[in-house]
């Protein structure tokens, strides 16, 4: 399972992210992405798939997971972001570095 991650919006023009693929972590971290995400219920999800239309400046996240070559792709802000997408989407955040443009 590959993760690609990426946040924007709190400073205008810096993006952060990360891409985690169980592939090449320990085998203690690569289970315990799969639980988060397992957790998350996000490979379940179908409601993430627009953003809200609330402020410009808010925070959005993008969550990319690619399983056995299916790609799944989601985009949220905080107004539409659930509380069981917090321990994956700290998960993730923890590891963003600030992307180049």
């Amino acid at each position: 399972m590959k993760i690609t991650f990426y946040e924007s919006g709190e400073y205008p023009g810096w993006v952060k992210g990360c891409e985690v693929d169980t592939d090449t972590m320990s085998k203690e971290e690569a289970e315990h992405l799969r639980l988060l995400v397992d957790q998350s219920g996000i490979l379940r999800s179908q409601e993430l798939q627009s953003l809200s239309s609330e402020g410009a400046d808010m925070l959005t996240y993008e969550i990319k997971v690619e399983i056995d070559n299916t790609l799944y792709n989601f985009i949220f802000d905080r107004n539409n972001l659930p509380a069981q997408f917090i321990p994956l989407l700290k998960y993730l955040h923890d590891r963003a570095k600030i992307v180049p443009p």
